[in-house]
């Protein structure tokens, strides 16, 4: 198996894929993510990101194939905080696989940066598939108001995902899925530790962003009563020079890649029979590690030995980072084109039902309608394009501006289109006949951007 999230998709080449982001770059998508898991007899693709940075993505962005070739969805932390998972469910005709990660959908996130990638074949992880099913179908619930595209493609992978949870007898030593949708993960990784009746010799943590004083590790640290505390870094520390002092030593992994920037976010227990290693979203700050603010998603694994090798080294300095997040917008909206002229949209925040609102329909190359309308009881809008939108267009957007400035952005989803994809329905100009087909779809892997 591959060891990046390109080369699992092109040795899967999947029929299914979600995945999951905080921030998303869909020109980058297109050029490697989606032409990575092409397939000419369809693949369907689901992308649910946070509504913030998805909402930043369709101002000047370029994307081809957006909302056409694949889904998008905007999605809010059920706790307040932000989306954070960077997961990726992958399904071919035999087998279903989970990546769990520290990237995201971006170039610096697959490409530029040290990331760390687990990736588990969910037929020999039986405990992990029952876990991620519970985990898909409880964001469910809990987006099928707010977001219910969202809500639709998590049903969908939920029902999806292949097996049953094994009996509890089962659980020990294997992989564990971690999430914050209800409990903290400090709190879960203490149990894994207490539940296999081992006690952390050596706590290491590497990650991009520590709270400045370091209270959010020295808790966790207490909490499994581990002696030992290593910070691993790749030459600049994440917190205030003071956060750790002497009570902790300093390393970095052997392997690490000089000159790329620090983004994966891995717990290590080293215990007397073996090591706990817990890698994915989770960094070491208050609101990630010790609160249910965000949704994050770490998988935890035992291994005999350390896969890090790490080795001492004193940082270069250290430097509080403070973690950038898109401001949380007061409207949220999910788009659909229905047939080639109804378009729908689905407008939430406070004031949004009944709001008077201007929309403009847009792609890359230019507006293609505008109007005024008003939102109905339940926040939708509703219009009929005084022109069909061609089957070959590219990514549409939607901008609605509502009273006070309020406004919104959002990709627009083609329903016919996707449907398309999800077939492998290559359709011609032109029907059979000779005379103009009712839909026509120009699906060629040449428009990909290389």
């Amino acid at each position: 198996m591959q060891h990046n999230l390109v080369g699992v998709l092109r040795e899967l080449k999947p029929r299914r894929a979600l995945f999951t982001t905080y921030t998303f770059n869909p020109a980058f998508f297109e050029a490697t993510i989606l032409q990575a898991a092409f397939r000419p007899d369809g693949c369907q693709i689901h992308v649910l990101v946070d509504d913030g940075p998805l909402a930043a993505s369709a101002i000047g962005s370029y994307a081809q194939h957006i909302g056409s070739r694949y889904a998008v969805a905007p999605v809010r932390a059920p706790g307040g905080g932000i989306f954070h998972p960077k997961i990726a469910l992958l399904e071919n005709d035999d087998r279903q696989v989970l990546c769990v990660g520290s990237g995201n959908l971006t170039a610096s996130g697959l490409a530029h940066q040290l990331e760390c990638l687990d990736i588990t074949d969910l037929a020999a992880e039986p405990v992990v598939a029952g876990q991620l099913r519970s985990f898909l179908r409880a964001l469910a619930e809990r987006w099928g108001s707010t977001s219910p595209r969202a809500a639709d493609m998590l049903v969908s992978a939920a029902d999806s995902v292949r097996g049953e949870e094994p009996p509890s007898d089962r659980l020990r030593r294997g992989a564990t899925l971690i999430h914050t949708l209800g409990r903290t993960a400090a709190v879960q990784m203490e149990e894994l530790l207490r539940r296999d009746g081992q006690r952390a010799r050596v706590l290491t943590v590497l990650a991009p962003f520590h709270s400045k004083d370091g209270a959010a590790v020295r808790a966790l640290r207490q909490a499994v009563d581990a002696p030992e505390l290593h910070i691993a870094h790749l030459g600049t520390v994440a917190c205030n020079a003071q956060a750790y002092g002497d009570a902790a030593s300093y390393v970095v992994p052997r392997d690490h890649r000089k000159g790329s920037p620090l983004h994966a976010k891995v717990f290590e227990f080293e215990t007397d029979d073996g090591a706990l290693v817990v890698s994915g979203s989770v960094n070491a700050t208050r609101q990630s590690l010790q609160s249910t603010q965000n949704v994050e998603v770490s998988l935890a694994r035992w291994t005999t030995v350390s896969p890090f090798e790490w080795q001492p080294c004193e940082p270069d300095q250290f430097v509080p980072q403070v973690q950038v997040f898109e401001p949380r917008r007061v409207w949220t909206m999910e788009a659909v084109l229905l047939g080639s002229s109804r378009l729908e949209a689905l407008v939430l925040g406070q004031g949004a039902t009944q709001a008077q609102v201007d929309w403009v329909l847009a792609r890359a190359s230019g507006e293609v309608e505008r109007g005024c309308a008003t939102l109905d009881a339940k926040g939708l809008l509703r219009m009929d394009l005084s022109a069909p939108v061609g089957a070959a267009h590219e990514g549409l957007t939607l901008h609605v501006r509502g009273s006070s400035g309020i406004e919104a952005r959002a990709w627009v989803n083609d329903q016919r289109a996707l449907r398309a994809v999800r077939n492998g329905v290559r359709l011609g100009g032109r029907a059979p006949g000779g005379g103009p087909a009712a839909s026509a779809y120009r699906f060629a892997t040449g428009l990909v951007l290389r």
